[in-house]
C-alpha cells in the first residue's frame, strides 16, 4: 500500500505535469520543470515516472478527463452527446496544441506512441460501446468495422481542429453525425481482430486493433 506522503507527492507533480503541459507543450515539458513547479524532488517522481514520455502522457490524460458513455437508446442521439463531450479537447487552444504535439511527437518515438495509444484505448471504449449498441439496434450494419467508423468520426475532427478551428461548434458536430450512417454502409468490410495489448498504438488502433482508444 502506497504511503499518503506519496500519494501526496504525486499529486503534486501531476498536477504541475498537468499545468506545465497546457503552458509550454510538449516541446517545453521536462522533468526539471515538473520539479521545480510541483517542488517534489526528480529522484521522487522518477520513482512515480521512470521516464519523461510516462509523465508527459499522465499529464495529457489527467487533462482530458475520459469520454462517459451516453445510452440514449439511439445512435445519432448518443454519438452527439458523445462528441460534444469531447468537442473541449479540439476546441480549447490550449487543449488542443497539447493533444496535437504529443500525437506529432509520437510519430518518430515508438515508447511515446505506445503510451499515447494506451492512453487513447481507455478511452475508446465509450465510442466502441456506441456502435455495438446501434449495431445491435439494428441501426447500422453489422459487419461494419469500428476502425473505419473512428476514422470517420475523429477524422473530420482534427482537421477543423488543425486548420478551421473556429468553426468547430455543435452545428459542426451535427451535420458530422449525419453523415456517419450512409458513409459507413459502404465501408462494411469485416472488422479486424488486435493480437493483444502490446499491439495497442494510435496508429495500430486505426489500422488493425478495434478494441477500444479519445
Amino acid at each position: 500500500m502506497a504511503r499518503p506522503r506519496s500519494e501526496a507527492a504525486r499529486a503534486k507533480m501531476l498536477a504541475a505535469a498537468v499545468e506545465l503541459l497546457l503552458t509550454a507543450g510538449g516541446r517545453g515539458f521536462t522533468i526539471e520543470e515538473v520539479a521545480r513547479r510541483s517542488g517534489v524532488a526528480k529522484t521522487t517522481i522518477y520513482r512515480h515516472f521512470p521516464t519523461p514520455n510516462e509523465l508527459l502522457v499522465a499529464a495529457l490524460d489527467g487533462a482530458t478527463p475520459i469520454p462517459e458513455t451516453p445510452d440514449n437508446g439511439s445512435l445519432r442521439e448518443d454519438l452527439l452527446e458523445f462528441l460534444a463531450n469531447v468537442l473541449p479537447i479540439f476546441a480549447d487552444p490550449a487543449l488542443r496544441v497539447a493533444t496535437l504535439g504529443v500525437l506529432a511527437a509520437s510519430v518518430d518515438d515508438p515508447q511515446l506512441r505506445r503510451l499515447q495509444g494506451e492512453m487513447g484505448a481507455r478511452r475508446m471504449v465509450a465510442l466502441r460501446t456506441i456502435f455495438d449498441r446501434g449495431r445491435a439496434r439494428g441501426e447500422i450494419s453489422p459487419d461494419i468495422d469500428f476502425i473505419t467508423a473512428f476514422d470517420f468520426i475523429e477524422g473530420p475532427l482534427i482537421v477543423r481542429s488543425l486548420l478551421r478551428p473556429e468553426t468547430l461548434s455543435v452545428e459542426f458536430l451535427e451535420s458530422t453525425v449525419e453523415r456517419i450512417p450512409p458513409l459507413l454502409e459502404g465501408y462494411g468490410v469485416a472488422a479486424q481482430s488486435c493480437t493483444g495489448p502490446a499491439d495497442i498504438s494510435t496508429l495500430e488502433l486505426r489500422s488493425g486493433c478495434a478494441g477500444a482508444r479519445l
